[in-house]
């Protein structure tokens, strides 16, 4: 997820955040994880990858997805280039760090 750097300071900074997304895949199941992060300059960045081994009953259906995706990143990336405006790629990092906000801002209290 891509923070603002004040806004991952006031959660508690990114290694506190990559704690968090450690604990919430281990409870997930995830036994091979690897968990990202960084403050830079403009932004505050952190995630957790999904290590495991791909079953082979599922396999076919991950790549089928994974190259929709990469499929989709592309035709975005094209149609922005030709009309000159920024994009973002469907399931990409910006949408997975609304999703968070949203969930986050629900459990505060009132």
């Amino acid at each position: 997820m891509r923070l603002d750097v004040s806004e991952a300071e006031n959660l508690g900074g990114v290694a506190l955040i990559r704690s968090a997304m450690r604990v919430a895949a281990r409870s997930l199941g995830w036994s091979r994880l690897q968990t990202f992060g960084g403050t830079y300059p403009l932004n505050a960045v952190a995630g957790v990858v999904d290590q495991r081994l791909i079953p082979d009953k599922f396999a076919a259906a991950v790549d089928k997805h994974r190259m929709a995706r990469m499929l989709a990143s592309g035709e975005v990336v094209s149609q922005a280039l030709q009309m000159g405006t920024r994009w973002s790629v469907p399931d990409c990092i910006s949408a997975s760090t609304q999703e968070f906000r949203t969930a986050y801002t629900a459990g505060l209290p009132e």
